[in-house]
């Protein structure tokens, strides 16, 4: 565990750098944002184990896919829609990993709220969407699919894990919806801040679950 809490530590470090830095120094924030994305990488790799698992590895995959997204969206103006479609990959991994050790009905009934919570999403975000509606509907569902999966994980298996999974979850969902307000409704103070803030804390907790 000692590993893990020194990782977990560089991470923090660099993710914070790269929130401070993000509005000030480009080039810094150009190397924090992956690096800490990299960092993960390390904590889902370094586990003590002599052959990794499906979990862990479908997780690494996500994290991997994770990265590149975070590098295209270091130039939105040109790469948004690869950089979309980056992250679409990554919630389609992570959901893989997810159902891995699931032997239990699904729970069926966490479908209605987050299916709510899509609705409203996509009306919200509706109006600024324009040629990038069919893509932008297409990631709210596959974002829903991925903490539904991770809802089934948390409830079925129980485990420190499966809970920090269901953290992850949200947060991303929470990451990604105030990304999608600042950029198609209207920008605001401190998005940045809230944005980067939750996506490196859900990338942590899904990133500590192949840990627990």
């Amino acid at each position: 565990m000692t590993i893990f809490l020194i990782l977990s530590l560089i991470a923090a470090i660099s993710g914070i750098s790269a929130i401070i830095v993000e509005s000030r120094n480009h080039v810094l924030f150009h190397f924090f944002k992956p690096f800490t994305t990299i960092i993960l990488i390390v904590i889902a790799w370094a586990v003590p184990s002599s052959t990794p698992s499906v979990y862990q590895a479908l997780v690494i995959g996500g994290l991997f896919a994770s990265l590149a997204g975070d590098v295209f969206l270091l130039f939105p103006e040109r790469y948004f829609i690869v950089g979309l479609g980056s992250f679409l990959l990554a919630h389609i991994l992570y959901i893989f990993a997810f159902t891995t050790g699931l032997s239990d009905g699904l729970r069926y009934w966490v479908l209605l709220p987050l299916l709510i919570y899509g609705i409203i999403i996509y009306l919200v975000l509706n109006q600024g969407l324009e040629s990038l509606r069919f893509p932008v509907i297409l990631y709210i569902l596959v974002i829903l699919a991925m903490v539904w999966m991770a809802a089934n994980r948390a409830l079925i298996i129980g485990t420190t894990g499966a809970t920090f999974v269901l953290i992850g979850g949200i947060l991303f969902l929470i990451s990604d919806s105030i990304l999608a307000y600042n950029k198609f409704v209207r920008s605001f103070a401190f998005a940045q801040l809230l944005i980067l803030g939750t996506y490196y804390v859900a990338q942590w907790f899904i990133t500590s679950s192949v840990w627990f």
